[in-house]
């Protein structure tokens, strides 16, 4: 049976019993996936054509142009930010991605790599859990978090783990927690005392 493509009108054929079936006929997957974005008509911020742009598109703040043409023309006499920094990436307020208080994995702005190498001299850069020497471990004792807060980085809250020990406790993390805690009170010298007779889930 001879039917029209809902979306680009273009005939095709279909059993008549998929054509009573469904409401809407198309030719191809492509054309039902495009329809299912609602098109809209704008006009090009440049030339002043309309044209065919969609809902997600808008929403991404892209469909604002007909061609690329009009893009780069749009381009004319824009200053980029970085203009005369001759490939220096500026840093702190001065960078264009600046969040205050926060650098870019979501830690406070004083949670620095000097911070990190007072806790492991204060720890005698040895894990706080396993004992193993820092020189022993593929790279740098982690500084760990007790209270799973970073945002908390007084120096009771943090301690020095390797790395084996540091990914052990993302789970069970308040158990995990009440030992640290009690091993920076100095109420044991060593977590390992508390955690070689029990099973790390």
């Amino acid at each position: 049976m001879q039917v029209n493509c809902f979306y680009c009108g273009k005939s095709f054929n279909r059993r008549r019993s998929q054509v009573l079936k469904y409401i809407k006929n198309f030719c191809s997957n492509t054309c039902r996936h495009h329809q299912k974005e609602a098109h809209r008509m704008i006009k090009c911020g440049v030339c002043g054509k309309e044209f065919k742009t969609y809902k997600s598109t808008m929403a991404q703040g892209r469909a604002k142009f007909c061609s690329r043409k009009c893009y780069n023309t749009s381009k004319i006499g824009h200053i980029p930010w970085n203009k005369g920094t001759k490939g220096v990436m500026p840093s702190g307020k001065n960078h264009p991605n600046y969040r205050p208080g926060l650098n870019r994995n979501g830690y406070p702005t004083d949670w620095k790599e000097t911070l990190k190498e007072a806790i492991r001299q204060r720890d005698q850069h040895k894990c706080q859990i396993c004992g193993t020497p820092q020189e022993e471990c593929i790279r740098k004792l982690d500084v760990h978090h007790i209270d799973y807060d970073k945002h908390n980085l007084e120096l009771h809250n943090l301690i020095s783990l390797c790395l084996n020990c540091h990914m052990k406790t993302n789970y069970d993390r308040e158990r995990w927690k009440k030992k640290l805690t009690i091993h920076q009170r100095g109420e044991n010298t060593m977590v390992t005392r508390l955690t070689l007779t029990e099973k790390v889930i």
